[in-house]
């Protein structure tokens, strides 16, 4: 699979359960060497500062961090007196998300779940978080927004914090310019797509392909909105703000979006 190849969007799910299984343990000792549990411990928090004022005071209000991975972006927002629940597809990732928050002294619940068929009652939370490079493994953006209404208490918010659309079908190119993935299909292409990366990256015996897929701006905004959210705010960021990171030289990086960030509000 030397480019990406398209596949079913209902075998998202099962494929990237499989491949964050499998590169679970070197990517956890990546996440680690920058943010162990000693880092929570201290009430460290990954979260910036941008993003900390979209969501605003979270003390003893119900979090839920969409995509959670091992829990790094959860034990912040606990870190902020948040009540959290993390939700992600791997099993394994949550077992190193419960280990860490368990040592760092902070009570996180993690459920294991597809982020479009939610696990939780309607009406769950006050607050939703998701962010950290989520959106390329999205399997349908409407199921995705419509979810998030579902489970967002009437008067609740939505933070989306993740690497701009944009900079999914850009390759650092010769001389480190920013070029078109042509394996990608471009911005606007949309298609689930599937190819080797994580595992490659991560060095492990078995070469395990992920599926992405590339959801534009107008996707996101439109699918919020149809789910019948409410944007308050929208912010776009360039590569040295710490907000998303891209293929770019230093010279470009401040002309290319790269980090998006989003508050959403439920109407009551």
């Amino acid at each position: 699979m030397r480019e990406m190849t398209r596949v079913q969007a209902g075998r998202m799910a099962a494929m990237n359960r499989r491949v964050w299984d499998t590169i679970s343990d070197p990517w956890q000792r990546r996440q680690d060497g920058g943010y162990g549990w000693r880092f929570f411990k201290r009430g460290g928090s990954v979260i910036t500062v941008e993003v900390h004022r979209l969501m605003g005071p979270v003390k003893r209000l119900a979090l839920l961090d969409m995509q959670c991975g091992s829990g790094e972006a959860a034990l912040s927002w606990a870190n902020r007196g948040a009540r959290v629940t993390g939700v992600d597809i791997s099993e394994r990732r949550l077992v190193e998300a419960r280990k860490k928050a368990e040592i760092a002294g902070r009570k996180i619940t993690y459920v294991r779940g597809n982020v479009v068929r939610l696990p939780f009652r309607n009406g769950t939370f006050d607050r939703i978080y998701t962010g950290g490079g989520i959106v390329g493994w999205i399997p349908d953006v409407n199921r995705w927004a419509r979810e998030i209404a579902l489970v967002l208490k009437p008067g609740g918010r939505f933070v989306y914090d993740c690497n701009h659309p944009f900079t999914l079908c850009i390759t650092e190119g010769r001389g480190r310019l920013p070029v078109l993935a042509r394996a990608r299909g471009g911005y606007f292409d949309s298609r689930p797509l599937a190819y080797y990366s994580m595992t490659t990256w991560m060095k492990t015996k078995r070469r395990v392909a992920q599926v992405e897929r590339n959801w534009s701006m107008s996707a996101l905004l439109n699918a919020l909105s149809g789910a019948g959210l409410r944007l308050v705010r929208v912010e776009e960021f360039p590569e040295d703000s710490g907000l998303g990171r891209a293929p770019l030289p230093g010279p470009w990086r401040r002309a290319f979006p790269v980090g998006l960030a989003m508050r959403w509000d439920k109407p009551r």
